[in-house]
């Protein structure tokens, strides 16, 4: 435009700022961005072709309520082939992102590209269009609307683990522009085990993996995104959205018991929780934790069976003795300074050897299950299980033991599960049939 070649003779003729010079061009840029100006007319063309509305006056209408600055624009780019390869990095406001595509409309002298032919308007709209959408999807992103940025699929065969993630249209541009990967772990930790691009050509951003070793039962994958380039306040929103998908190893495929374990995750709302977990034991990967940033830990101990879909609860219980249950303090600090905490936690989750915990089962805050103990599949556990006792419903009830109460004291005397390796493979036979 002409505003561009008056910049480039002034820094050619003169090597000092003139302020007579600045002001008169001030002046005139600001007559022609009035409405009716060139400027006006030019950027009302194409915002009109790209199919912003706009009210009679307004200069230039923003295409939606955006908050401003979005995180993680200033590492976006937008790259289309139009006459020429054309590559936009984003300004502070969307006002100003039509200005430089106006100007580099006319400075290029773009007018066919898309579905535009000899018509610079059009071009000029493309590219806002464009822009618009990678705006829309990034104030998305950090809002945190309900929609998720994309959903996972895992299938485990033999020993290879295939995962999807799948990227929402809501959220593509904005991704594609950040230049955003996925990154997946098979653990509970911060750095991914293999980070795959989101690319132009797909919304879908597959992942195939060889996991041996793997024990018997449910286990899971993590997956958040990140982008190079990211400061820490667009690295927190692109992990805000971490998600996990269960996948699940049938027993014989290359299985073997895991040792003993104490260690630490984040627990199914984002808080660490420490996690006991004994010698053999499996299908804790799969369990929904709920704790609330408490001191309270899940103690599991060894050759414990944890089924598919299992909940523990560790803390978050409402006070049912209140007026309201309502968290008040977790949405108001005002409600907050009274009190340490709403929500409360009757202790921790002690689950004891050769427990079976059936499918969907759900156990909460303080409860001890003890050795032997078998809980039906869909229970809800909010009292103390007796050793070898069978516990079904909601509320879960014993229905019975699994041995008579000589038996089961002799068991509980041989303690089998704190015997070596060695000796648990020797005694497979014994172990395997009825106690004698």
């Amino acid at each position: 435009m002409m505003r561009l070649a008056l910049i480039a003779l002034l820094l050619t003729t003169t090597s000092a700022y003139d302020p007579v010079i600045a002001a008169q061009m001030d002046a005139e840029d600001e007559e022609k961005n009035k409405p009716g100006g060139e400027y006006d007319v030019e950027i009302r063309e194409a915002l009109l072709a790209a199919g912003f509305p706009y009210e009679e006056g307004d200069l230039v209408p923003e295409p939606y309520e955006n908050i401003e600055p979005e995180p993680c624009l200033s590492i976006a780019s937008v790259t289309l082939q139009l006459d020429t390869e054309v590559v936009l990095r984003f300004r502070d406001s969307f006002t100003d992102d039509v200005g430089d595509v106006i100007d580099l409309v006319d400075e290029r002298k773009l007018t066919s590209g898309g579905h535009c032919e000899d018509d610079s308007a059009c071009v000029a709209g493309v590219i806002l269009d464009r822009i618009r959408n990678v705006r829309e999807a990034m104030e998305r992103l950090q809002r945190g609307w309900w929609d998720e940025p994309f959903v996972l699929k895992a299938a485990y065969n033999d020993t290879q683990l295939s995962v999807n993630a799948t990227i929402d249209d809501l959220f593509i541009d904005g991704l594609r522009a950040i230049k955003a990967h996925v990154c997946f772990a098979l653990s509970d930790k911060d750095v991914g085990d293999a980070c795959v691009p989101i690319t132009e050509q797909s919304y879908e951003v597959p992942l195939l993996l060889t996991v041996t070793g793997a024990s018997p039962g449910a286990h899971r994958v993590y997956a958040w995104m990140e982008a190079a380039g990211a400061d820490d306040e667009c690295r927190d929103l692109l992990r805000r959205d971490r998600q996990t998908i269960e996948y699940f190893v049938p027993a014989w495929t290359n299985s073997y018991w895991e040792p003993f374990r104490n260690y630490t995750i984040k627990s199914y709302i984002g808080y660490d929780v420490r996690i006991v977990q004994g010698k053999g034991t499996y299908g804790i990967d799969g369990v929904r934790i709920l704790a609330y940033g408490g001191s309270e830990k899940l103690a599991v101990g060894n050759f414990s069976s944890i089924g598919p879909g299992v909940s523990i609860l560790l803390g978050g219980e409402h006070r049912y003795g209140w007026t309201s249950t309502f968290p008040f303090p977790a949405f108001d600090p005002r409600a907050a300074a009274l009190t340490q905490k709403h929500a409360v936690s009757k202790g921790d989750v002690v689950i004891g050897s050769d427990v079976f915990v059936g499918a969907d089962a759900k156990i909460l805050s303080g409860v001890q299950i003890g050795h032997g103990a078998v809980i039906g599949a869909g229970a809800v556990v909010a009292k103390n299980v007796r050793p070898y006792a069978i516990v079904v419903g909601n509320p879960a009830k014993e229905i019975k033991r699994r041995f008579d109460d000589a038996t089961v004291q002799k068991l509980l005397d041989q303690a089998w599960w704190a015997w070596d390796d060695v000796d648990v493979v020797a005694n497979f036979e014994k172990l395997m049939a009825p106690p004698v």
